[in-house]
């Protein structure tokens, strides 16, 4: 029996999610509910890499705990305290506040709630991207501004598009191509500034056609957008 193994890492992963949207996008009548689920899984990923810091602790947790206050300080400066706050006209998309200066918190008890055996879920990386807390992990890092249009759609992406393509029953289901292509751009263009802003992003040899890739995949979601507008035309 062969005793080889075929390994898979975050940015393997990516980078077929890059190259199923590539295909997409160069046949004559792309299939958008791809595109858009598989700019959606790219984007994931490239939030995991820019989080994921030493061992992965900054991304994983039990999926039980809904605590969503995080105490914090980067090197010598004061102890600070960000939590969970609403985002305008989003249901489950969400943010971190604002910092604000805090005593240090006693030490953590021991709780179930503590354990780390699942990713978090898309919506926890999407909030932790936009906090020094989780980003400014390195010199030079920091996080990324993402607007309150943008979290409505990704939002949108992950519950009408990624979830019914991932978990679709057998119906009649549609999307406006219009907000799909958005979804998309909206996905790839957030990628390209956490791999070029963040500086939390490292490319090994293996890995640094990634960053071509994605540029790929915005200029061809941007050259399909602009033939769909000359057709109507």
């Amino acid at each position: 029996m062969n005793s080889d193994l075929e390994w898979i890492q975050n940015l393997d992963l990516m980078r077929d999610n890059l190259r199923h949207l590539r295909f997409e996008l160069c046949l004559d009548r792309p299939f958008w509910f791809r595109i858009g689920k598989e700019a959606y899984h790219a984007l994931c990923r490239t939030m995991v890499e820019a989080l994921r810091g030493s061992a992965n602790l900054a991304i994983t947790g039990s999926r039980r705990s809904k605590n969503r206050r995080v105490y914090y300080h980067l090197g010598d400066m004061t102890w600070k305290m960000i939590e969970k706050c609403s985002v305008p006209t989003c249901r489950l998309a969400w943010r971190f506040s604002e910092p604000v200066p805090q005593k240090p918190p006693s030490a953590p008890s021991d709780s179930k709630e503590a354990a780390n055996d699942h990713l978090v879920s898309f919506f926890d990386l999407l909030a932790m991207i936009q906090t020094e807390c989780f980003m400014s992990r390195m010199a030079e890092a920091r996080p990324v501004v993402v607007s309150d249009a943008d979290m409505r759609t990704l939002e949108w992406l992950h519950n009408s598009i990624r979830n019914e393509f991932e978990h679709f029953m057998p119906k009649l289901y549609g999307a406006d191509l219009g907000d799909l292509r958005q979804g998309a751009k909206t996905s790839v263009a957030l990628s390209l500034r956490l791999f070029t802003q963040s500086g939390n992003v490292w490319l090994l040899d293996q890995h640094t056609d990634l960053l071509p890739a994605l540029r790929t995949a915005e200029t061809l979601l941007e050259s399909v957008d602009a033939s769909q507008e000359s057709d109507l035309a």
